[in-house]
């Protein structure tokens, strides 16, 4: 039932869980290629 609040609760936490990831691998990607100018090699 969609109309259930819990449900729509629980899709607003999937979503703010994907999103979170999503933040953290672009962030990790960032790291990886700041790594790389300041040390010149590859992680």
């Amino acid at each position: 039932d969609l109309s259930d609040p819990s449900m729509k609760l629980s899709d607003d936490i999937n979503i703010a869980i994907r999103s979170m990831e999503t933040n953290l691998k672009f962030q990790e990607m960032r790291v990886t290629q700041l790594r790389e100018q300041f040390t010149g090699n590859p992680a």
